[in-house]
C-alpha cells in the first residue's frame, strides 16, 4: 500500500519484476522522465482511490510493459463517485494496458505521432484527443473478472453513418 506515487524526475523508475498488486489512497502521477516499468517477469494490478495521471514522450517514459500485453498491467480506479475523478493518459509514447475505470472520466490526450493505447477501457466518460489511437486487444474477451460479463462480438463502427451521435446526449439516447 501507498499513501501517493508521484514518479517525475530524471531517473526515477518503479520498476515491476513478479506479480505486484498495488493499493494507491490518494493520486499517482507519472510525468516527465519518470517510468514505471513492467519487465518480461512482471505484471502490475493497481487500484488507485482518486486520480491517476500517466504522461511522458516517446516508449522511454510513462509507462513500459515490455510484455506488450496489456492484461499484464491492470488499472482500477475505485472512486464510488460518477465522474469524480480522471485517469489521464497523455504524451507521445504507447500504453499496453486495461483501465477499469467505471466512474471516472477517461482522458487519451496528445499522441503526437505515435501515442496508443492497446488493451481495453471502461470509464464513465472516455475522451481522445489530439492524435491518440485505441486498440482493443481481442485477446482479452478470453479474461474473466468474476463479473459474470464477457464480449460476445465486435464491431468496429467505420463508416461515418455507422456511428452513433455522441456529441448530442437527446439523439444517443434514442438509439437505446
Amino acid at each position: 500500500q501507498a499513501e501517493r506515487i508521484s514518479l517525475s524526475r530524471n531517473g526515477q523508475v518503479l520498476t515491476i519484476d513478479g506479480p505486484v498488486e498495488l493499493y494507491v489512497r490518494r493520486n499517482v502521477s507519472i510525468s516527465g522522465k519518470g517510468v514505471i516499468r513492467i519487465t518480461n517477469n512482471g505484471s502490475l494490478t493497481l487500484y488507485s482511490a482518486e486520480s491517476l495521471s500517466i504522461s511522458g514522450n516517446g516508449a522511454a517514459y510513462g509507462m513500459q510493459n515490455e510484455t506488450y500485453k496489456p492484461e499484464k498491467f491492470m488499472i482500477y480506479n475505485t472512486t464510488p463517485v460518477d465522474g469524480g475523478t480522471s485517469v489521464d493518459v497523455a504524451g507521445n509514447g504507447l500504453v499496453y494496458a486495461v483501465i477499469y475505470a467505471p466512474n471516472s472520466n477517461v482522458h487519451l490526450q496528445g499522441g503526437g505521432t505515435g501515442g496508443s493505447v492497446f488493451g481495453a477501457i471502461v470509464g464513465w466518460e472516455i475522451t481522445l484527443g489530439g492524435h491518440y489511437e485505441f486498440h482493443y486487444d481481442e485477446a482479452l474477451s478470453a479474461l474473466s473478472g468474476g463479473g459474470g460479463l464477457s464480449i460476445e462480438r465486435w464491431r468496429e463502427l467505420k463508416a461515418v453513418g455507422e456511428r452513433l451521435p455522441f456529441s448530442d446526449p437527446d439523439v444517443l439516447n434514442t438509439y437505446f
